[in-house]
C-alpha cells in the first residue's frame, strides 16, 4: 500500500496514561512522601516530573493493558507494507519500551524543550511522510490533526470522540478500526 500510519501511545495503543502509571508505581515502590519529594525536586514542571519517575522505574513490572484490535490492525497493515510509526508525547524511556514491543519504522517523542502534540505533530508528520498519512489516537487533542488530515482512525469503541468529531470537524472522514 505504501501508507505511512502514525499511532498514538496513550489512550490509543495503551488504554493508560503511561505516565500516571508510572508515578503510581514509583509511589508503590517509594512511597508518597519520597514522590512529593521528586516533584518538588523537579520544580513542579510536568515533563521532568515524567521523565525522572519513568527512569526511576522497571517499565516491564507494571501490568499494561493494550487495545489488542489496534495491534492486530496495524500488524495487518505492516504485513501489506505500510509504515508504521509512533508518536507520542511521553518521554524517551517510555517511547522506546513500546516501540520494542511493536512494528513501529521511528519513534517521535516528547523531550524538555519540545512536546509532541498538536501542531508539533503536524509539523513531523508532513516533514516525515511518504504518501498518504493515517494518525491513530484517541484525545479531544488529535482533533486538530484528524482536521488537518481530513481523516481521523478511532476505535469503534470511542463514542464520545465520534460526536466530538461530528461536532467539530464534520468535514472529517471517520475510519473506525
Amino acid at each position: 500500500m505504501g501508507d505511512t500510519l502514525w499511532v498514538d501511545l496513550d489512550g490509543t495503543l495503551i488504554l493508560q496514561d503511561s505516565s500516571l502509571e508510572c508515578i503510581k508505581k514509583y509511589v508503590k515502590l517509594n512511597g508518597l512522601r519520597e514522590t512529593l519529594f521528586l516533584i518538588k525536586e523537579c520544580k513542579f514542571r510536568k515533563f521532568q516530573i515524567k521523565d525522572t519517575i519513568s527512569n526511576r522505574i522497571d517499565l516491564s513490572s507494571i501490568s499494561w493493558r493494550k487495545d489488542s484490535n489496534l495491534e492486530q490492525y496495524l500488524q495487518k497493515r505492516f504485513d501489506e507494507g505500510d509504515q508504521i510509526n509512533l508518536i507520542t508525547a511521553a518521554p524517551k524511556k517510555i517511547a522506546h519500551f513500546f516501540a520494542q514491543q511493536h512494528l513501529f519504522t521511528k519513534v517521535y517523542f516528547s523531550t524538555a524543550s519540545n512536546t509532541m502534540k498538536g501542531i508539533r505533530k503536524i509539523q513531523i508528520i508532513q516533514t516525515n511522510s511518504r504518501t498518504n498519512n493515517f494518525y491513530f489516537g484517541n484525545s479531544f487533542a488529535d482533533i486538530i490533526i484528524w482536521k488537518h488530515l481530513g481523516v481521523a482512525n478511532i476505535s469503534k469503541q470511542n463514542k464520545k470522540m465520534r460526536i466530538a468529531l461530528f461536532l467539530i470537524a464534520r468535514d472529517t472522514k471517520v475510519k473506525l478500526f
